[in-house]
């Protein structure tokens, strides 16, 4: 397996991590039961109330697209490449996210603990895969 396809894999273990902490902690209702007010600048990404059915579901749904994209990454299908640039992207902004989230609230803000693994395995894999364009 190549460094970018293990680092996807790693990426999407990442993910479930990531979306356990947010469910165990509640993240779908936090802000209504923390009776917190969102600073304007993350307000408008925050979803105030959501069942928590949905959002695992939601987070499931994230993570099985993840993972299941590994091996046509290693097949080196186009889409697939494509696919990876933009779950790297899309998870350096959600540890950056939840991050910012607990720096504004100054308080715990639930996917905090596990950001710092997406944002790091999010920039290995972008840096692997520009490594990888490079050689191409």
């Amino acid at each position: 397996m190549t460094k970018p396809g293990k680092l996807l894999l790693l990426l999407g273990m990442a993910q479930a991590l990531h979306s356990m902490e947010e469910i165990y902690f509640h993240l779908y209702d936090f802000a209504a039961k923390a009776d917190v007010a969102p600073p304007a600048i993350i307000s408008s990404f925050m979803q105030l109330e959501m069942r928590s059915e949905i959002f695992a579901m939601m987070n499931i749904v994230v993570i099985a697209a993840l993972l299941a994209v590994v091996p046509f990454y290693e097949e080196r299908r186009r889409w697939a490449v494509t696919a990876a640039w933009i779950a790297a992207c899309a998870e350096v902004l959600n540890g950056l996210y939840h991050l910012t989230a607990a720096m504004l609230f100054a308080r715990f803000f639930p996917g905090a603990l596990s950001a710092p693994l997406l944002l790091l395995t999010g920039a290995l894999l972008l840096h692997q895969l520009a490594a990888e364009r490079k050689r191409a």
